[in-house]
């Protein structure tokens, strides 16, 4: 590069505008810039928050396209097995004078788009309150009680049955070994032997008939002994204590 003086002979220092730390010469400003617009020249076009972005990956960009969707949107399907299921209806146990419980509120519809099952209320213990108990005096499971309800009571092993006498006397019956009764009209209680091959026994005697029951009776199934202990009958009855 020649060197430049100025008229007295002095080197006279030519300054040029450098931009960052490689070198290069600083761009001339554009005129149009803060002067409105030039004709022929079209505006610059605001292009949003995607116009910043620099290239992504395909999972990236999709994540990208998926948070710029509008709120408010289509709203989202409904996941497989979401589908509005009603509760399971039960059998309501008859009691006279028995007031009928309210039916529960059903809970506010969900503005979500996703229908979601109802849960059913949970039970009342009055829904089927003890009438009577059966208490295991001798055999296996000695000591144990199990609840006699209102109404019918089918006894056996298994865990379906309304009274279930599983303590580990296998000549029981799986099911429908005996049938204890509770008559709400009459106050009365009865058995009936189900159709199991062994036999029921009430005072030694052989259950063949529907027979009453009174209170503090045993009776032998298997190996196992029960006693009967009645709650409810002439001197008192849930009917009389219903809120």
């Amino acid at each position: 590069m020649p060197i430049k003086r100025d008229a007295d002979g002095n080197i006279v220092e030519e300054k040029t505008e450098r931009a960052g730390s490689f070198g290069r010469e600083a761009q001339p400003e554009d005129p149009t810039v803060g002067k409105g617009p030039v004709e022929g020249r079209q505006p610059a076009v605001d292009a949003g928050p995607r116009a910043n972005i620099a290239p992504q990956s395909g999972y990236e960009a999709d994540t990208i396209l998926a948070r710029s969707k509008p709120a408010g949107g289509q709203a989202q399907a409904a996941p497989a097995g979401a589908a509005d299921t009603a509760p399971e209806s039960r059998t309501r146990i008859y009691r006279p004078g028995a007031k009928k419980s309210p039916a529960p509120e059903r809970p506010p519809e969900q503005s979500s788009g996703v229908e979601q099952a109802v849960e059913p209320p949970a039970a009342s213990a009055m829904d089927d309150p003890p009438v009577g108990w059966l208490v295991v005096i001798q055999g296996p499971g000695q000591g144990n009680v199990v609840t006699i309800g209102n109404g019918s009571n089918s006894l056996g092993r298994d865990p379906s049955e309304r009274i279930c006498v599983d303590f580990g006397d296998e000549m029981i019956s799986r099911r429908g070994h005996t049938t204890i009764t509770y008559d709400p009209r009459g106050k009365k209680f009865y058995i009936q032997h189900g159709g199991g091959t062994n036999l029921t026994y009430m005072e030694d005697s052989p259950v063949l008939l529907p027979t009453e029951l009174q209170g503090f009776s045993k009776i032998q199934l298997g190996e196992t002994v029960l006693l009967f202990v009645p709650l409810c009958g002439e001197r008192f009855d849930w009917a009389e204590y219903e809120q």
